[in-house]
């Protein structure tokens, strides 16, 4: 969490906050630690009353990523969207904001996460270790033109977003957070993050308001950091993981 206070206001009764902080290099962001100082003009916002603290440190990063992709997808009620690699945190967010404008979301995951996904607002959920047939076979099931949109959040080589890409209908939306090239002719995007504190409340205000869910899966003491990231990192997350300071 980061600490908001004046010139003349001790740090420890200021009200907390919590946002994105970058610093040089490009990309580089996040810290541990209870407090920290940031440029006045980073994207942070107070938390509002009613929101757990361990909820708005999983909040913004994977939150406002989820918000933005739809709003460069242009996925409008009614539609469909193919989310690859939806039990992680972006993942989540994604599905229930998609949901919420009455989209009908397919989460491709690995292993059985249908009844969560489910209850966060998923039409479908497929998992992608039966293999490509059973996806596809899902899809079509579903979209026999297929999918409207395809969102990758998992795919880093061209062959496999590929494999998603072919999902979608001919002129349907791709978008990746992986910087995977798409096939030719394929309208892509290569999503960049651009978080923003109206978008931070916004979200905030959803969940203190019972309209959004922070898929919390563990909250760990922060000696625990390296391995659980370790485990992260090799694919397979069920939502956000948080360190206690």
């Amino acid at each position: 969490m980061l600490c908001r206070a004046g010139a003349h206001t001790r740090c420890g009764a200021a009200p907390p906050v919590f946002g994105r902080v970058t610093a040089p290099p490009l990309g580089r962001c996040g810290a541990y630690g209870e407090y920290l100082c940031v440029p006045q003009d980073s994207p942070i916002a107070l938390v509002p009353s009613g929101l757990p603290l361990r909820d708005a440190a999983a909040l913004p990063t994977s939150g406002t990523t989820a918000a933005q992709i739809l709003s460069s997808t242009a996925v409008r009620s009614g539609l469909s969207l193919l989310v690859v690699g939806a039990t992680g945190g972006v993942g989540s967010f994604l599905t229930q904001l998609a949901a919420r404008r009455g989209t009908g979301v397919v989460a491709a995951v690995r292993g059985d996460e249908g009844r969560r996904m489910g209850a966060l607002g998923a039409a479908a959920t497929v998992d992608t270790t039966l293999g490509p047939q059973a996806l596809e076979a899902a899809v079509r099931g579903l979209y026999p033109d297929g999918v409207d949109a395809l969102v990758d959040l998992v795919s880093a080589d061209t062959a496999s977003f590929a494999s998603y890409v072919a999902l979608v209908r001919d002129g349907g939306v791709t978008v990746t957070t992986r910087g995977a090239a798409a096939p030719p002719g394929v309208a892509w995007t290569d999503y960049r993050l651009a978080p923003g504190a109206a978008l931070l409340g916004e979200l905030a205000s959803a969940v203190t308001a019972g309209e959004l869910e922070v898929p919390v899966d563990m909250e760990l003491p922060l000696e625990k950091a390296p391995q659980t990231l370790a485990q992260n990192r090799a694919g397979g997350a069920r939502g956000k993981t948080v360190f206690s300071v």
